[in-house]
């Protein structure tokens, strides 16, 4: 994989729509991984070699599928973050939704977040609600 096709995949890696393929692919293989009794079936090594009944595909797609897991905790830790800087940060990225779904009002266009209205949306209830839909699973 080149460098360009690497940061395409850890952007489309971002994308919400995949949040819980990423997550649910990377939990099985932690899973599996700390289940295995014999040390020739681990899933991954630190080394980033195939290790023995490994094949140089799969540990490549270990490590993109690790990668992606990084940059999804990258992207969505804010509310991690301390609450001045956590408030500003949702305030941002809330505005952009807003400033969206004005434009996709605004032209005519199907609205692709209805709950980010900013008329109707409550800052602090969709910050809960991403925290419980996203993050909690993520980082059990």
């Amino acid at each position: 994989m080149t460098l360009r096709q690497s940061i395409i995949d850890m952007v489309l890696a971002t994308e919400l729509s995949k949040h819980f393929e990423h997550v649910n692919k990377f939990i099985s293989i932690v899973t599996k991984n700390n289940n295995s009794s014999n040390p020739d079936q681990d899933t991954c090594s630190g080394t980033g070699r195939a290790t023995s009944g490994q094949n140089a595909s799969v540990t490549h797609e270990l490590k993109t599928l690790i990668k992606r897991v990084m940059i999804k905790v990258a992207d969505v830790i804010n509310p991690a973050r301390k609450t001045p800087l956590c408030v500003e940060w949702a305030r941002r990225i809330s505005e952009e939704y807003f400033a969206q779904t004005d434009e996709e009002k605004r032209l005519g266009l199907p609205v692709v977040m209805p709950h980010f209205d900013r008329n109707t949306c409550s800052m602090p209830k969709s910050q809960m609600t991403f925290m419980d839909y996203f993050l909690t699973d993520m980082f059990e």
